[in-house]
């Protein structure tokens, strides 16, 4: 019996991992192909092509095939250098090109980047991007490239925003405090940049139901998603409750707020980027959980 069949990008990372770790819980409906960065080198444009050819040719054997990307280059700082320019445009706008340019429905993960973070409300899909680093330009051409594709309806791909994203495993900003914290470190984070912290086992339950809708539908409900977990805080707040929560014989007078300008970075962050994510429990029912929830859902 044919089935649907996910091409998975990026599947080492911490949102690819949780992707496979989702829908094997869920019986593995699909057929799943993970590809990691050693098994496609995502910035060979000749071996991307190569690759979607053949799935464009195995289409045929499944009631459909849709590639889910979650690779990108997220070192944000790291994309300010320019020796590292070439890699940036390859994997962040290049790729999703490519994809685009297939008869394939595809899901791109995207970030709160592409906004300016002046705005002082949440983010909403209809609002206007202005990325102010090289990170959140390339990935925002990498939306475009998807977005205004002219040969395919909107409705054929689906541009997912996230932010502040982090797992029980990977490397991830959680993941680190945790680390430094478990070695008795005093530590001082910023505490006037604004966002949602958003677990990535969260984000791959919203995708893979979004899977299963497409699974039913053949088609996406929209092009253009914001997906984070509910509520707000500073990197300070998340610093916070992630060593109260996981690690409670540290000692917490150990970690002090700070200013950005007392920690300067090469590239610009959002000062405040809150996604709002009414379209995405509107559309698709999906409710996402509270960033609070999820830290203490990581320990079980």
């Amino acid at each position: 019996m044919s089935r649907g069949r996910v091409i998975l990008l990026g599947a080492s990372g911490q949102l690819g991992r949780s992707i496979t770790r989702e829908l094997a819980e869920r019986g593995n409906p699909y057929e799943l192909v993970p590809y990691t960065h050693e098994q496609l080198d995502y910035s060979d444009t000749l071996a991307v092509a190569n690759a979607v050819q053949i799935w464009e040719e195995q289409a045929v054997a499944y009631d459909w095939t849709m590639v889910v990307n979650c690779a990108a280059f997220t070192q944000v700082d790291l994309a300010e250098d320019a020796a590292q320019y070439r890699e940036l445009l390859a994997l962040n706008a290049l790729l999703p090109a490519q994809l685009a340019e297939s008869h394939l429905p595809i899901v791109q993960i995207s970030t709160d980047y592409v906004f300016d973070g002046k705005q002082g409300t949440p983010y909403r899909e209809e609002d206007i991007p202005h990325p102010q680093s090289l990170y959140g330009r390339t990935k925002r051409q990498g939306e475009l490239a998807l977005l205004m594709h002219p040969v395919h309806p909107a409705e054929q791909h689906l541009v997912i925003r996230t932010q502040w994203l982090w797992a029980p495993w990977g490397h991830n900003f959680v993941r680190t405090m945790l680390r430094l914290a478990r070695e008795g470190k005093p530590l001082r984070v910023v505490n006037d940049q604004i966002g949602s912290p958003t677990s990535a086992p969260s984000l791959a339950r919203a995708i893979c139901d979004i899977i299963a809708c497409y699974d039913a539908e053949r088609t996406f409900r929209t092009s253009l998603l914001h997906y984070a977990n509910r509520g707000a805080c500073s990197w300070y707040d998340l610093a916070y409750a992630a060593i109260a929560t996981h690690l409670p014989e540290y000692d917490l007078s150990q970690l002090t707020p700070i200013s950005t300008a007392e920690y300067p970075t090469a590239a610009e962050r959002p000062a405040y980027s809150v996604l709002a994510t009414d379209r995405v429990t509107q559309l698709y029912d999906i409710i996402p959980p509270r960033w609070q929830d999820e830290l203490k859902r990581s320990i079980e």
